[in-house]
Parts: structure tokens; C-alpha cells; sequence
């Protein structure tokens, strides 16, 4: 038996309520982005307790989705237009439609069509996502005659591929690449455009345009996501701590202390405490002991998720072959010794 410490690729969703009744449908790869979508209010399940990780997605339920998180998970206020023949004033979609064509989201199939009902593909799913974040459809062409490859490639530049690396982009894309796709860009920063006046080989002035990371200047400043931006959220390296078992109302108390960007843990400046923060939940996080991961909060401040950190092993060793940490806080194992409560990559 060997023994792997590496951070975890988990997700834990606050007060997520019971799993899915197909919840061993979905790949454990996509999980925590179905997790994520879901507590964002982006994607919900069936009244059948269902979510259906297979099934495709329409194009404009995808439109839907976009809306809602452009309005920080809530249900947006829209009006209905014509834009489109084929979407009616009174069809469920028609505001949803509208709302993105009027930001250039979508721009229909052609002939004044949406085509609502239609299955949308990875390509065009990435397309609506990279405008969201702040890329101009003309500016990238991506209405052009080979607008799907610099769409793909933008998307690749962004991340919107990560864990979605074997699907097939110009196929429909299911339900749970659709919540991957969109957790990708979630933690993806918004870009925006600079112009900047350059006098060409003949004397005349044009003016060039360079698209760049919000916030990004000479400081080094980070970027803004979509998910600090939509949803006011922050995010906070921090490592697992504890996990406690509730009999009485069968629930689990995850704790955890904040890292710095070194992953060393953070104390208050008044002593050596360490700066610590839980949650209850209704699911067994004890496989995150002692692993890093990157805490959510709300806008209120609370904890409402944990997400993944990039895998990482550190070391590997047979299991009798572990010594047990000793006074300086070390961990030994075969002949390697890890510092084990001040670094957790």
C-alpha cells in the first residue's frame, strides 16, 4: 500500500442538500463543477431529483445560464423582444435570448434564427462564455468564416478547456461539460481592451488594440474573475484542519485555517494562533485532512465552498514506513521529511 500526500481535487459545497439521484452518473472528474454550478444557482436539477449529467444542452438554456450568473445567481429582470423569428414574445426563453443579443452574446444561426431547441456545442457554448468575460465579437471575429477556431483557441488561452480536454467541441455539449465549462470561466479573469495610437511606415496614424487582464498594469496587480466580479465572491488558500461527525442532526463540521500565498498557515498578530474558519455540511470531508485547498466566501463573508487546488504529490512512501509527526512538526516518510504544519503543497 502506498501513500500519496497530495492536495485533494474536491469540492465542498456548503448546505448542499442530499446528492443527486443519479449522482453516480456523473464523472467524478466534472463533480465539483456540477457542485459549484449547482450552489451558484447557474444549474439545477430536475423535479425528479435528477440531474441528468448526460442529456444535452439547448441553446437557449444556455442562454438562460448565462443570464442568471451575469446576475449573480439570481433570477435577472428582462424584457421580451423580436429579435429572432423563430423565439416568440411568449416563449420561456425569448428575454433570456434577447438579453444576451443585445450584449452580443449570441448572434443566431443566420436567416433571423436562434434556432432555441437546437443542441449547442462546446464551441458555441465557449463563444458565449468568452464575450461574458469581456472579449468583443468583433474585435476577436468571431462571427467571421473561421470564427470557431479563434474561439477555441481563446478559450484554450482561458482555461475554459481545463478537464474537458477529450470532448469533441463541435459536438452538443451534455450537462456536466457544460458546468465544467462554465466553473472554468467562473475562475477565469475578465479582459478588457486598450488603444493605443501608432504612426505607420507612411506617415499615417492608426490606432492598435491590445486585449489584456482586467487590473493587469506594471504593479502586478491580479486580474478580476467572472466570480468576483458577478457574485462579489472572494477566495482564500487555507488548509483542513478538522472534520467532526454530528449524530444528532447527522451533519459534519469541517475546519480550516488560512495560507498564505507560501501556503504557510497565517496567525493572528498577537500570538500563534492560527486564523481558522468552519462550516457544517452534510458530507464527509475527512479524505481533506491536512490538504490545501481554496475557501469561497460569499459577499457576506461567510465560507460557502472549498474548491480544489492543482494536484500535487509531495511524497510517497510504504505505509509502515511513516513515522508519527513528532515535537518539531515533522513528518518522515522512507527518507523524507516534510514540514507538517507549516507547508501543505
Amino acid at each position: 500500500m502506498v501513500l500519496c500526500l497530495a492536495m485533494m481535487l474536491s469540492i465542498m459545497v456548503v448546505g448542499a442538500g442530499a446528492a443527486f439521484a443519479d449522482q453516480s452518473d456523473i464523472d467524478t472528474k466534472h463533480q465539483e463543477a456540477v457542485d459549484m454550478c449547482v450552489a451558484l444557482n447557474i444549474i439545477t436539477g430536475f423535479e425528479n431529483g435528477k440531474f441528468m449529467p448526460n442529456d444535452n444542452v439547448t441553446r437557449e438554456q444556455m442562454a438562460k445560464m448565462i443570464c442568471v450568473l451575469d446576475n449573480g445567481g439570481k433570477e435577472p429582470q428582462l424584457s421580451a423582444g423580436n429579435t429572432f423569428t423563430d423565439v416568440p414574445a411568449d416563449r420561456w426563453s425569448n428575454k433570456y435570448i434577447e438579453a444576451c443579443a443585445s450584449r452580443g452574446v449570441v448572434v443566431g444561426v443566420g436567416g433571423g434564427k436562434f434556432a432555441p431547441a437546437g443542441k449547442v456545442t462546446a464551441t458555441q457554448a465557449a463563444k458565449m462564455l468568452l464575450v461574458e468575460l469581456g472579449y468583443d465579437d468583433d474585435i476577436q471575429q468571431y462571427s467571421g468564416s473561421d470564427w470557431a477556431t479563434k474561439v477555441n483557441v481563446d478559450a484554450t488561452k482561458k482555461g475554459y478547456y481545463e478537464d474537458l480536454e477529450d470532448i469533441d467541441v463541435n459536438a452538443p455539449l451534455t450537462r456536466e461539460h457544460a458546468a465544467q465549462m462554465i466553473w472554468n470561466a467562473l475562475q477565469a479573469n475578465e479582459v478588457e481592451y486598450s488603444y493605443t495610437l501608432v504612426t505607420n511606415p507612411d506617415g499615417s496614424i492608426s490606432s492598435k488594440v491590445t486585449v489584456k487582464d482586467k487590473f493587469e498594469d506594471d504593479t502586478g496587480k491580479d486580474g478580476l474573475t467572472l466570480l468576483e466580479d458577478k457574485y462579489g465572491y472572494d477566495t482564500h488558500l487555507a488548509v483542513v484542519t478538522d472534520v467532526a461527525y454530528d449524530d444528532d442532526d447527522s451533519t459534519y463540521t469541517t475546519e480550516f485555517a488560512l495560507l498564505d500565498d507560501d501556503y504557510n498557515i497565517v496567525t493572528r498578530s498577537d500570538s500563534s494562533a492560527p486564523i481558522t474558519g468552519d462550516f457544517d455540511g452534510t458530507t464527509d470531508y475527512s479524505d481533506l485532512f491536512m490538504m490545501a485547498v481554496t475557501v469561497v466566501y460569499d459577499d457576506k463573508g461567510d465560507p460557502i465552498a472549498v474548491a480544489r487546488e492543482n494536484s500535487t504529490v509531495l511524497a510517497e512512501g510504504i505505509v509502515n514506513n511513516i513515522d508519527d509527526v513528532d515535537g518539531d512538526n515533522k513528518i518522515t516518510i522512507g527518507d523524507k521529511e516534510l514540514d507538517g504544519l507549516n507547508h501543505f503543497r
